[in-house]
This record gives structure tokens, sequence and C-alpha cells, in this order.
């Protein structure tokens, strides 16, 4: 009884063969061991979850975890055992998964057909699949142009080992698994086992000519005109004729007399698809980045002629209340403020089921890399209490009108052209009046739901107890030590391990800073009052903090 899972987190890969009914994932504590350690990711519980197998198939079950559980982007979170299957996608913390069958009926040898198709045409091909499912056939959906999932190409190459056929289906965008060379030379090693290889083309699709020389050899399906069944008959035939009956190239002309015709659903814009459009009086001009809600484009403001940045909630998430409520706190949360050193929203609003944010459109990079390019790779201490005092003031500015970030990290500090720092990304903000008294906004997480990064969290955060300022202020100052030393505050495990081991964050090493030694131990000590583990050992307000600054600042000079 044999499963193998395929995991990555950032951009390390690895496999593990299983053979026991069952494995806990997560990362090991004293007195708790776990079979797959993933102690890389920060975001992993310990433990996280479990999956195993029993005589019904396979099956993941999250065992209370404060990060979630994800199975195809559905929160699974504390809900019991979840049926999952090879062709599914788990996410813990930041770690990808999926999960292979490799020794029993029910796997991937069951498998009929592997369907190549470019995520634009998703909705014809799971036409397809929908008619091939009707006639009792299995077909397992490789889908490209998306965000490669773990092991991917594994699976691929393991469904073509026992797939009696394959199907590449082409489009108005052209061929997708040919954009992917692995998926391409799975197709062709798989041709040179005499596997069955089919193209099709869609609605919408040009001739045959587009085909690359190793398509142009296959039977194609003329599907351009409508999906009909007399198509997928031919197609049925083509999967039963088994490997080794690929038979001479050929193209099949259906009878257009008994067609069904597939209604083609616009396919979601991609990032670039934007570029070109007008949304909320501003025409795009380029792509910035894409986070984990939301996609950021520069444009230009057509009414006031200026540069602007303007971010768009992600359109698999159009219809998730949490986040949109997430969204629109964000543009909430800024709107309130008066203060040069926060990126200011101009505009927000809802256009054609498009929610938008209009911002202020900064020119420069994130903290992390203005660190990074400074000559020695690392801000001097001139620079980092210049810096420091500025974030100060923004913060300030959050304790004065009661906002909370909650996600203060170097990504989150943005730099213009001309030095000035502005904090951003207030999607995770909070409005409190005191730890005694009630939000004024509904909480947008479950009990104990820690969200943030880890790293720069603060004690309290990652503990999920109740928030305040002194939070931000832990953040901000584990975010400057890692700007300053090169080196994220935490070492080894996590920033969990804190909460077991009551130990202070490592302080600054002034020895190791550029600038003047006293200048850098006494920057040193700010840090460290700021990053004491006890909120009450930091500075009371942002207000003090930036005294304390101003005192070193003013010692330095005298």
């Amino acid at each position: 009884m044999v499963f193998r899972i395929l995991y990555s987190f950032r951009d390390d890969e690895s496999t593990l063969d299983v053979d026991s009914p069952e494995i806990v994932i997560g990362r090991p504590k004293p007195g708790v061991q776990v079979d797959l350690d993933l102690s890389p990711d920060l975001l992993v519980s310990r433990p996280h979850a479990r999956i195993g197998r029993d005589s019904s198939g396979l099956w993941i079950e999250d065992l209370g975890s404060m990060s979630g559980t994800l199975l195809n982007n559905r929160d699974i979170t504390g809900q019991g055992r979840h049926r999952i299957t090879s062709t599914d996608v788990v996410i813990i913390g930041e770690t990808k998964l999926c999960v292979l069958v490799t020794d029993q009926s029910d796997g991937l040898e069951d498998c009929d057909m592997l369907l190549s198709y470019d995520h634009r045409d998703a909705e014809a091909a799971y036409h397809i699949r929908t008619q091939l499912q009707e006639k009792n056939l299995r077909v397992w959906m490789d889908e490209v142009g998306v965000e490669r999932d773990p092991g991917r190409i594994h699976v691929v190459e393991e469904t073509l080992r026992h797939a009696r056929c394959a199907a590449v289906l082409v489009g108005p965008h052209g061929v997708g698994p040919f954009q992917e060379p692995e998926v391409e030379c799975a197709l062709a090693e798989s041709r040179n086992r005499d596997l069955s290889l089919v193209t099709i083309l869609l609605p919408g699709a040009q001739d045959e000519s587009q085909l690359g020389p190793d398509l142009r050899h296959c039977p194609c399906l003329d599907f351009r005109e409508s999906i009909t069944s007399d198509g997928i008959d031919h197609l049925v035939e083509r999967i039963s004729a088994g490997s080794g009956q690929s038979g001479a190239p050929a193209t099949i002309t259906l009878d257009r007399s008994s067609t069904r015709t597939l209604t083609r659903l616009p396919a979601g814009p991609t990032p670039q698809d934007r570029i070109g459009q007008t949304v909320g009086g501003c025409r795009i001009l380029d792509f910035i980045s894409q986070g984990g809600m939301g996609t950021v484009y520069r444009a230009r403001q057509v009414r006031l002629d200026r540069i602007v940045a303007i971010k768009m909630i992600r359109p698999e998430y159009s219809r998730d209340e949490m986040r949109l409520e997430r969204f629109r706190r964000e543009a909430l949360a800024v709107g309130r403020f008066n203060s040069p050193h926060v990126v200011q929203v101009h505009d927000a609003g809802l256009e054609q089921g498009v929610y938008y944010l209009v911002m202020e459109y900064i020119d420069g990079g994130d903290l992390g890399r203005y660190a990074a390019a400074r000559p020695e790779g690392v801000l001097s201490v001139e620079q980092a209490m210049d810096l420091l005092g500025q974030a100060t003031s923004g913060l300030m500015e959050a304790e004065r009108i009661k906002v909370i970030h909650r996600d203060i990290k170097p990504q989150n500090i943005l730099m213009d052209s001309r030095g000035v720092l502005k904090i951003t990304d207030f999607g995770l903000a909070r409005f409190v009046k005191s730890l005694t008294e009630s939000s004024t906004t509904a909480p947008l997480t479950r009990p104990q739901q820690i969200l943030g990064t880890p790293l720069y969290m603060s004690p309290e955060q990652v503990g999920g107890l109740p928030v305040d300022h002194r939070s931000d202020m832990y953040s901000l100052g584990a975010t400057f030590y890692h700007v300053l030393t090169g080196d994220p505050p935490f070492e080894g495990d996590s920033c969990y391990a804190i909460l077991g081991n009551r130990e202070h964050v490592k302080c600054l090493r002034p020895g190791a800073l550029v600038g003047d030694e006293s200048l850098g131990q006494a920057l040193a000590a700010v840090i460290e009052k700021m990053t004491s583990l006890d909120r009450e050992d930091r500075y009371p307000t942002f207000e003090a903090l930036q005294n304390a600054l101003s005192a070193v600042a003013g010692q330095e000079s005298g």
C-alpha cells in the first residue's frame, strides 16, 4: 500500500513515498514527531494535517492548524476527513502538495486519457471531459499556463505511462501544452512509445497550420464550429483503439446536422490582458505585481492626467466575501490617513464586476530590495535611522486613527525615487479602540487563526492573542533588524519557537554594522526595546519611539 506525496515550498520540490496507512505532516516539536517535516515553511503548524489511505481511497484531515489547510482552494480547516484524488492540490501553509497512488487499481493506472489544454480554454476542456465521463471514461486534466503545482510534470509523465490516449486542445490562443517544454517533451516521448495522440481544434482556433511538427502528424478532430456528440464519439473510438494504434494522419470533418453547440464563456483575463483597458477612469499601462489577493498595475488617471497605481481584486476572489471585505477595509483604512509616509488611496469602486483601488504610484522598490541594492547589501546605520524615523511617523498616524496594520514587513514598506518611505498594503488592518473594547468592525478571521508574516510577527500575534499598536512596533523592529544585518530576525525553527523558549530576538551586533560604533549601539538598543517579548517592555507609543530616535540622533550630533 504505497502512495507518493509530491510537495514544493518556494523553489524546492521533494518527493516522499509512503508505505503506511497514514502519515502526519507538519513541523516537529518536543514530544511530537511528524512523518513529513515541513520546518522551512513558517506557516505550517506542529502538527498540521494527516494524509492517509483506506479501502475507499485517499483522504486528508486538518489537525486544527493555525494557518489552515486548503483543498483545491477550499478551506477544510477543522472539518474532519476529506477525500482526495491524484488530481487534487493541497496547500498547507505556503507548501503545495499533491498525492499519487502508485500501486493500486484506483490510481492513475485507471486513466483513459490525458487532456492537455491552455488555461484560457478551460470551459471547452471541461465540457469535453463531462461528455467523456458520461461514456464511463476517466480523463485526467493537465492545465497549462497557470502557477505550477508541485511535481506536476511527474504527474503528467505518470499519467502518460498508463493512459490509452492523450488529447491536446488547440484554442484561439494557440497550443497550450507546447508553451511548456517539459510537457511537450513528455508528450513526444509518449508518442515514441506509440501512445495514441490526438489534437482537437476548438471554437475560435485557427487551422492546422498553427500546429507544430509533432502535432501535424497526429489525427485531428475539427471542433471549430462546435463541440458535437459525433465528434466525441470519434474521440471515444480513438481512445478505445488503445496504445500502438495511433493510425494514419487524418482530419475528421463532422456532420454539422448533429451538432451540440458549446456556449463558450469568456475566460478570465490574465494580468497582461488588462493592459490598455480603462477601469475606474484609469487607463492601464503596465502590470506591476500580483499578490495573494490582488493585482497591481501602473495606470494613468485620465481626468487628472497623472500616473497612479490601480489594485484590482483577482477574478477568482470576486465572490469571496471575506476577501472582498478585506479589500474594502483596506480602502477604508488608508482613506483615514493623513501622512506622507502611507501610500494614499485616491479612489475605490466596483466597475463591471471588478473591485479596484486607485492609489498613489510609488516609483521605487520595497525596503528589502532597497537595502539589498546598497553597496554592502544592507542599510547603513545613518540610513536606517532616517528610514526608521519615517516609518515611525507613518505608524504614529495609524496609532492616532486607531488602525493596526498587522503585516509590517520589508515588502510592505516602499521607497520612492526621492528616498521617501511609504507604508502600504493594509489588507489585514484592524480598527480598534483598545485591548478591552470591541472592534469597530467584525473580525475577518476564525478564532485562533493567524494572519500576517510569521517572520516579523509579535509573540502575541503569533499566539492568536489580541494585538494593539505595539504589535506593529515589534514587526517594525524585526523588519529593520533584517535590513540592517542582512539576516532575518529568527534562525532555525521559526518564530513560533519564541513562545516556548521565551528568548529575546538577538540584538544587533554593532561591530557588524556600517557607520560609527556608538551610533550603531544606540540604534541596536532602540530596536531591542521595540522587539521585547512582553509588549509592556516596548515603547508605550510610537511618539515615544520617535522621541527615542530623536534623542539618539541628538546625542550623536552633540
